[in-house]
């Protein structure tokens, strides 16, 4: 809308532009805490016992911990037959991303060659969590020791930040 004069220099001539960001979990893998395989690698899966991606998905219990276990790996290996985990790798999914980024500018002419341009941004907008992945190491003495198992403990993106800006065109 064009109001004229200083109405226009106000109210008119604002730009607009976001961002935003959407992306489904990453996969992740449980792994057993203690090395049942006796093979000092990594990747030391535990053993699944049914869909562990089929969990409340809250922030005390994202995967179904139940699903998961190292007792079997631990009785094979007190009777000298150590092995791996039967979890794939990669197999669970993690917490979605979500983001929206916002900025609004104006230019104010100063004269015909200088301009003053106002902006300003906003980062993680509404200030909407998205958690890392979730605690899936398995201590020994699992089930009975569960600590933090399955719990999202982290965010994975920013707090929401302002900031505001001028810059000179010319």
């Amino acid at each position: 809308m064009n109001y004229g004069g200083v109405v226009n220099q106000i109210v008119g001539g604002w730009r607009a532009s976001g961002i935003y960001s959407y992306q489904t979990g990453f996969p992740f893998t449980v792994i057993s805490g203690p090395d049942y395989s006796e093979s000092q690698s990594a990747g030391l899966y535990a053993d699944r016992v049914c869909n562990g991606n089929n969990g409340p998905k809250t922030v005390q219990e994202y995967f179904q911990i139940n699903c998961f276990s190292i007792t079997g790996l631990a009785a094979a290996d007190a009777a000298n037959m150590p092995r791996y985990g039967n979890q794939q790798k990669d197999d669970m999914t993690g917490p979605p991303f979500s983001d929206l980024d916002f900025a609004l500018l104006k230019d104010f002419a100063i004269s015909e060659r200088f301009k003053l341009q106002f902006r300003a941004e906003t980062y993680n907008t509404i200030n909407h969590p998205s958690f890392g992945y979730p605690n899936a190491y398995l201590p020994e003495g699992f089930p009975t020791v569960v600590g933090t198992v399955g719990q999202l403990t982290y965010t994975s993106n920013i707090n929401r930040q302002i900031q505001f800006a001028l810059k000179l065109l010319f």
